[in-house]
């Protein structure tokens, strides 16, 4: 029986493989370091006050939303062509 369950389990990056995209992948992973980055700034006190880097993860996120805005207008497009 415990044979069986080790046969079946599979990698977290499996999984996500079938999940997901290679497009999604590389955002959630691009988003992933982008947050790390501020967070280690913050962390590391480099002159950056608390209330600019929540400023500057607004405005990426945001830009974001509207990059992903277009990218999804774009790909209706495509499929109805």
């Amino acid at each position: 029986m415990k044979g069986d369950l080790i046969k079946m389990s599979r990698t977290w990056e499996e999984v996500k493989k079938e999940l997901f995209t290679p497009e999604e992948i590389e955002e959630a992973n691009f988003k992933a370091k982008f947050l790390d980055t501020v967070l280690s700034a913050y962390d590391e006190n480099m002159g950056i006050s608390r209330e600019r880097l929540v400023e500057i993860t607004v405005e990426f996120l945001e830009n974001l939303e509207i990059k992903e805005k277009i990218q999804r207008k774009e790909n209706s497009k495509l499929v109805a062509s």
